[in-house]
């Protein structure tokens, strides 16, 4: 009798070994957790959204169900609606902000044991609070985290280590050097190498000396004395690091609806949207970026538009390195996107010119799967 021995779950497949790779299988997990966790916040979603939007005074509002966003009314001259003349929401919201800002969160330094190495490094890391709060720029997102906290409810900082090479370049030379006896010859002037007259395969032979015959004219008149040879130099670059702090909002975040305390959370899961310096500079992102917009002007070129692919690349070079596009926010913020009507037109345009375009493609699947969830 044959039996199914097909994987079904991933973490079967992961036990099995076979069946898609490793990563697929994680990557499957990830998605599927990540939808778990995206329709678990609508009602959360739905609250922060009209608390942003009665900030700004919008206060007559419905719920559009298809674009699951509010939409403000439209402005009706018979029934006209009155509107505050005071927004106590906001007047609320900046006093607290204002409170909350007046002091840069608190580093905190834990020791993880009693051992002198311990001690050093908090008492390095106390000190160090102020830089890494300069450095990290997070005294310029300060006052924004201020107006999230009362406003939402709810905000993250995520600090991390950038090593790329937009903050710059440190080169580190290591030299590859041996010694060698060199001797000068008073008669015929001429200065010659012991390494040069040894072969490879050959045993080492006595070093020159004092009086050791000339190997240009076989005099004895010469003087032997060490010299130092440099081999090679290899010279490596690498990006001199900094601290960076993203503030992520509450949009950004996802937290199961089971926990009442998003800090207890046991998982937190973040909607990627990373500025397009960071793409750029990215080992991994940075040619997929290319590439795409490679492919893209090689469909534009076959429905008739000449395009240039370095002159587009240039134009995305000039960019601001924190910008990041109306389509990635939209997605982020979970409202309608122009995903379609842009990255799908030029998908679907490639299927009909006969342009191949596997990384628009696959880029354009991945968004979608993002924004449905």
């Amino acid at each position: 009798m044959a039996t199914d021995s097909t994987p079904k779950t991933y973490m079967e497949e992961i036990m099995a070994g076979g069946g898609q790779p490793l990563d697929k299988a994680l990557m499957a997990f990830g998605e599927s957790t990540y939808k778990a966790f995206s329709r678990g916040r609508y009602i959360e979603e739905k609250l922060w959204q009209q608390q942003g939007l009665m900030y700004q005074g919008k206060q007559w509002l419905d719920w559009d169900t298809d674009a699951r966003r509010w939409i403000e009314q439209k402005p009706d001259k018979k029934k006209p609606r009155p509107m505050p003349i005071t927004n106590y929401l906001a007047k609320t919201v900046n006093a607290q902000a204002n409170q909350l800002g007046a002091q840069l969160p608190q580093i905190e330094t834990i020791i993880l044991d009693e051992s002198p190495d311990s001690e050093r490094a908090a008492d390095m890391a106390s000190r160090a609070k102020d830089v890494i709060d300069q450095e990290s720029g997070m005294v310029f997102l300060n006052p924004i985290l201020a107006k999230h906290v009362p406003l939402f409810g709810l905000v993250a900082i995520k600090d991390y280590w950038d090593e790329s090479t937009s903050n710059g370049v440190r080169r580190d030379e290591q030299t590859e050097t041996s010694q060698d006896v060199a001797l000068g010859c008073e008669d015929c002037g001429e200065t010659s190498h012991q390494s040069e007259y040894q072969l490879d395969d050959e045993a080492p032979a006595e070093p020159w000396t004092d009086g050791t015959p000339c190997p240009q004219c076989g005099k004895t008149n010469t003087q032997a004395y060490s010299e130092t040879k440099v081999d090679q130099v290899t010279v490596t670059r690498y990006g001199k690091g900094k601290i960076k702090s993203r503030l992520i909002s509450c949009f950004e975040i996802y937290v199961s609806r089971e926990c009442d305390d998003p800090n207890l959370a046991p998982r937190v899961l973040e909607r990627t949207r990373r500025p397009v310096g960071e793409l750029r500079s990215d080992p991994e992102w940075g040619p997929r970026f290319r590439q795409s917009i490679e492919e893209a002007c090689a469909v534009a070129e076959a429905d008739g538009v000449t395009l240039s692919a370095e002159a587009e690349w240039a134009i995305i070079e000039a960019m601001p390195p924190l910008l990041t596009s109306s389509t990635a926010r939209d997605i982020a913020a979970g409202v309608p996107s122009e995903l379609d009507a842009i990255t799908g037109a030029a998908v679907r345009a490639g299927d009909r010119l006969g342009v191949d375009t596997p990384v628009l493609t696959e880029l354009f699947e991945q968004a979608c799967r993002a924004s449905s969830g």
